[in-house]
This record gives structure tokens, sequence and C-alpha cells, in this order.
């Protein structure tokens, strides 16, 4: 039964284009969804703590999703190799490069655990959150010692997603948040470890991710078979691999060491309760934004597989399909947040310090939902640039759509904080038809390379 389940997720993934991003993206936008939500809910506990305690949480979380974006870039460059693979019928070299993302992955972990650990006071020195030094220390300690279980969480849950099996990766994904929601109250508020204890259960809800899908490997419940024994490194399967997952990864670290800058003008304009305000309204973008990223975790492979059959017309067909849906749900999703802005910020107002914030907190969410229509737009983009193999074009927006950022935060910061965001919020738009625009201009060159 689970082989044929995993041959029809397969097909469906080779077949028609609109089918395929409806069904393969659904269970990747619960998946995100429910990630989100396990964030909304660390936020809302840490909350009860005070506001000390939820600026630690805001300063110093970049950190954490800098690993994650590492876990997920590999896999992603895993993807876009083992699409083409499966596309072409060549399991055993999707199997190959499976098992090679895998351990390498794993190597890469490894690596990051003292590198990471020993960066925690030198980048809250840096963004000048001295005050919450020991606040931002006990929670993200847990998380950089066991990184390695989050690491290979993203990267496996990618290389399932290259197959189609997106239900899987729902259920790897959706573990993971549920028993970090279900832990989060015990350790921080039962067995009374504060702060540490939503660092701890964080870092911990991924081990029983990582050993379910090990699990489905070894039993044949996937299309993929990841070869492990007698390892050596493959050094083209791997060139293949980093070529698009190493500017993803590198993407991710640009977005969050960026963020880790924009805090500093932040705390310049707002203080550590402006980071608050700033970062802590952005979870209800972020959620918002899951429709264009299990939209665009989708594309990846199905595009990737179709470019594999030069089929451009397939991939294209995927792309602006995707482009119209993610539209039409995220401008419905903001006029709800801009509507209903003073109920939703109540799970971060609910203590006496945070409730006087409560009016700073809905004009933050308000300017938000103003872009939040087209911020999709720069995740679909960058997924479409990578099934093509430029991520390195992807990287580069990246970094342009930052560097405005902060350069604009730098320029409005001594002005006020409004002003501040409001410099965000531009660049955002400038980021959404930067991005287009180089999708179109590889398209456009793909046209000029393959003929017909």
């Amino acid at each position: 039964m689970s082989g044929t389940n995993g041959s029809s997720d397969l097909e469906t993934m080779l077949g028609d284009p609109r089918r395929a991003v409806r069904r393969m993206s659904i269970p990747l936008i619960v998946s995100f969804l429910i990630v989100q939500i396990n964030t909304f809910a660390d936020s809302a506990w840490v909350a009860g703590l005070g506001t000390d305690a939820s600026s630690a949480v805001t300063v110093i979380s970049p950190v954490y999703w800098i690993l994650n974006g590492i876990g997920m870039g590999v896999g992603i460059g895993a993807s876009t190799v083992i699409a083409r693979h499966l596309a072409r019928g060549e399991n055993g070299r999707g199997d190959h490069a499976a098992g090679q993302a895998i351990v390498f992955s794993l190597l890469v972990s490894i690596l990051c655990i003292p590198v990471s650990t020993l960066l925690i006071s030198p980048l809250v020195s840096f963004m000048g959150a001295d005050d919450v030094m020991g606040d931002c220390i006990s929670y993200m300690l847990p998380m950089t010692l066991l990184c390695t279980f989050n690491i290979l969480c993203g990267t496996m849950s990618e290389v399932v997603s290259s197959e189609g099996a997106t239900r899987k990766t729902m259920i790897l994904m959706g573990s993971s948040a549920t028993i970090n929601i279900v832990l989060d109250p015990i350790l921080i508020y039962t067995l009374d470890m504060e702060i540490a204890g939503a660092g701890l259960a964080t870092a911990v809800s991924t081990i029983p991710a990582c050993v379910i899908c090990l699990w489905w490997f070894r039993t044949g419940r996937t299309v993929l078979h990841p070869t492990f024994k007698g390892y050596r490194p493959d050094t083209d399967v791997l060139k293949g691999i980093l070529q698009v997952g190493l500017p993803r990864a590198g993407e991710y670290t640009v977005i969050y060491l960026m963020a880790m800058i924009q805090r500093i003008f932040i705390i310049v304009a707002g203080g550590t309760e402006g980071v608050a305000l700033y970062s802590m309204t952005w979870s209800y973008v972020s959620m918002s934004n899951v429709i264009a990223m299990g939209i665009g975790a989708a594309l990846v492979p199905i595009c990737s597989a179709a470019l594999g059959c030069r089929r451009l017309d397939k991939a294209l067909d995927a792309y602006w399909y995707s482009m119209r849906l993610c539209l039409v749900v995220m401008t419905v999703l903001a006029i709800v947040l801009f509507v209903f802005a003073e109920w939703v910020v109540i799970p971060f107002t609910y203590t006496g310090s945070m409730m006087e914030l409560r009016p700073e907190f809905v004009w933050v969410l308000r300017l938000y939902s103003l872009f939040v229509p087209v911020i999709g737009f720069i995740e679909l983009g960058s997924c479409m640039l990578q099934a093509m193999r430029h991520a390195k074009a992807s990287l580069a927006s990246s970094f342009i759509r930052n560097m405005m950022i902060v350069s604009l935060m730098a320029i409005t910061c001594g002005i006020g904080f409004h002003e501040t965001l409001y410099g965000l919020a531009f660049s955002e738009f400038f980021g959404a038809a930067l991005m287009t625009g180089l999708v179109m201009l590889y398209i456009r060159e793909y046209r000029r390379m393959v003929p017909g």
C-alpha cells in the first residue's frame, strides 16, 4: 500500500501542473501553518514572562532560523536534483543523491554546534541588546547544542517532498510543531524552567520527525530509498546539490543576518520594546506567507521535474497559476488582518507591561498588512529560480532587498519608529518587483538556450 501511495504522489507531481500545485501545496501549507502557529505559541507563552523575555526571543531567534535554513537549503538543492532524476525514470540516481544530501547535512550540522554556540554572546552584543543577554543565552543554548536534529529534519523533509509526497512532509513538520506546542507550557511554567524551557522544547521537538523519516526510508514507505552503506562523498552529485543548496542556504543566512542588523536600528528607534513590536506582529505576516511558502515548496520539484524533461510550458503553467492563486488568497488575508488588527494582537498584549503597547501593535500590524498581498511573489520567484538552477540570482535579489531595508532603516531610525517601518514596507514592494523581474529575465534566457 505504501509503495502504491508513493507512486501515486510521483504521478501527481509529473502530471497536470495546476493539479500538482493544488494537490502538493495544500499539505505543505498546512505544515507551514502549524510551524507558524508553533512560533506564535512560543511568543505567546514567553510573553507571559514579561517584555524582557519577549524581547530576548525576538532578538536571538534569527540564529535559530539560520540553522534551520542550512538544512532547508541543502534539502532544496537535493530536491531539484532528485526531481529531475525521477522525471526521467532514474530512480537509482535519485536514491544516491538523497543519501549524499542527508549525510552531507549531518556533517555540516555537527560543525554548526560549536560555531553557533560560541556566537550567541557576540551577536547579542553586536545588536546592542546586552540588557537581555542572560535570557538570550538561556533560550538559544539548547537549540545550538541540539541543532543537528533541526538541520537534518529540514533536509529530509525536502527530500521527501522531491518525490511529491507532501503529505508525509506535513506529518514530519506537524509532529515537530505539535510536540513543541505541548512541551512549551510544561517546561516554561510547570517545571519552572522559564525561557530556557521554551528553547529546550523547540530543540527536542525535531528529534521524533527525524526518526519517523528514517523509518520511512528503511521500510520502503517512500519511492526514494537513500543509500548510506559504504558512504563516500560524490563530488559530482554534491556539486549539483550545492549549486542550488548553497545559494538557498546563503539566502536564508542573508535574510536572518540582515534581520539582526535591522534590530540594531529598531532598538535605536524604539528600544527593546520596539523589537517586540517589530518582530511579534511579523508573526502574522509569516502566517499569511505560509500560502506562498507552501505553494513555492511544491513549485520547486514540480518545475524541476518539468524542466528536467525540457517542458518549459509545464513549468510556466505551474508558476503563473501559483502566482494568481497566491495573490487572491493573500489579499483576502491582508484585508482580514487590517480590519481585525485590534483583536488579533491580544495574544501578545494580555499582561500589564504588554497591554500598554496594544495601540502600537495595532498600528504596526496594519502597516504590515498593506504589503502582505505581494510579499508572496518574493517566495514564489525565489522557488522558480531555484527550479531553473539560478539560485544565485535569487540570493542576489534577497541581498539587494535586505540591503535596501537596512539602508532605509539606518536613515530613518533617528527620525522615529514609525518612519523606520515605512522604509521596511517600501522595500518589500521593491523586493517583490525585483524577484519577479529576474524570473522573467531567466525565462527569456532559457528559451534562447533551449529552442522548442
